[in-house]
């Protein structure tokens, strides 16, 4: 859902587009016992069968402890670091 709204900003007339555009987002859907390997790679093919990686090259969601990257190489996740 929140991809599909990014991407109808991206066709708005007057928005800059690089040779790569990156999404980034912030997960804050409260889902209860979230299994973010699982996850990710069901969005990451949910994506793969749209074009949304035509316009944006990466697409990183934060959630939690991790960093989820999803572009056309595949699915990763990135724990991130507490400090």
């Amino acid at each position: 859902y929140c991809v599909k709204q990014k991407l109808d900003a991206l066709q708005k007339d007057g928005f800059l587009k690089f040779d790569e555009n990156w999404l980034l987002l912030y997960d804050n859907w409260p889902l209860p016992g979230l299994h973010e390997k699982e996850a990710v790679v069901l969005l990451s093919q949910h994506i793969n069968n749209t074009d949304i990686l035509a316009d944006f090259s990466h697409i990183f969601i934060i959630t939690g402890k991790f960093l989820c990257e999803i572009s056309q190489v595949g699915p990763k996740l990135h724990k991130m670091e507490e400090h």
